[in-house]
């Protein structure tokens, strides 16, 4: 569907209004359309960039408005979360020798013990295959105990030894990342997941990104994105699907939800409706 074929603002319904109040002009629809793109949605985006209404909310009214004008200007709790995550990133971090000797003794130990636990099941329990040799299951044993002394000269569970350090997180974000190209495409990599931040700084990166960008590219030092709920596709959709920002309150998601089904009842919004997103986070 071309966006320009989609109905904003509700002139769509303004129609309905003829059996009571006569035929309504193009110039009526028109003025409408310009009241909301050059006034009312130019009015809310400089509010969010000046930090007067957060990104969150200020967003999601943006895309109830119907309009499909760009956001350009980027919100003050966007700027502050990306450029925080970004730091964060950038952070030089390096994984202690112990640590990597560590893991990779772990690693032996499990991928032979794995394997020659299934040769037992598969042998004793399915009678497939031979059992594992004696050399095997020595070996495993051997393996094992060099898995304990490193947990006892470490100080701590051997069960612990596994997982990766805080800065083994880090240097997993570094992978495939630069300043001004990347792409925020899945959970695992998704606001401050992994970077050793504060409890502050995740709720920061959480409601200025996540909440409002959630999965988005940059390139050139351009993020890139579109502002949209995808599983709202076709009319008679219940807009609890949809989902939408993450308000943490039972009053303040219901009164979202209910405003999602008001602006797709009232024509405002429609399956489609939604509008791109385009920051310059200034790195080059």
């Amino acid at each position: 569907m071309n966006i320009n074929d989609i109905a904003r603002f509700a002139t769509d319904r303004l129609d309905d209004l003829q059996d009571v109040g006569g035929a309504i002009s193009n110039e009526v629809k028109y003025a409408a359309r310009q009241l909301r793109d050059k006034a009312v949605v130019p009015a809310l985006d400089v509010a969010m960039e000046s930090g007067v209404i957060p990104a969150e909310p200020g967003m999601y009214g943006r895309y109830l408005s119907g309009t499909s004008n760009p956001l350009t200007k980027m919100p003050a709790d966007i700027k502050a979360a990306e450029s925080l995550m970004n730091e964060k990133i950038n952070q030089e971090v390096t994984v202690s020798p112990l640590k990597l000797q560590v893991d990779q003794a772990h690693n032996e130990w499990l991928e032979l013990a794995t394997t020659v636990d299934a040769k037992n099941e598969m042998y004793n329990v399915h009678g497939i295959g031979s059992p594992a040799t004696k050399e095997e299951e020595a070996k495993v044993k051997q393996l094992d105990q060099n898995v304990i002394n490193f947990a006892n000269q470490l100080g701590v569970n051997r069960h612990f030894l596994g997982a990766p350090s805080k800065n083994q997180e880090i240097k997993k974000r570094q992978k495939n990342y630069t300043p001004t190209n990347y792409t925020i495409g899945d959970y695992r990599n998704m606001g401050g997941r992994g970077l050793d931040i504060s409890q502050d700084e995740k709720k920061q990166i959480h409601k200025g990104l996540v909440n409002t960008l959630g999965r988005y590219t940059v390139k050139d030092g351009i993020i890139d994105d579109r502002y949209d709920f995808n599983d709202f596709m076709k009319p008679g959709d219940i807009w609890d699907r949809v989902g939408g920002i993450n308000t943490g309150s039972g009053a303040l998601s219901k009164f979202i939800n209910m405003s999602g089904r008001a602006a797709h009842h009232l024509g405002f919004i429609k399956p489609g409706s939604g509008y791109d997103v385009k920051f310059d986070t200034g790195r080059r």
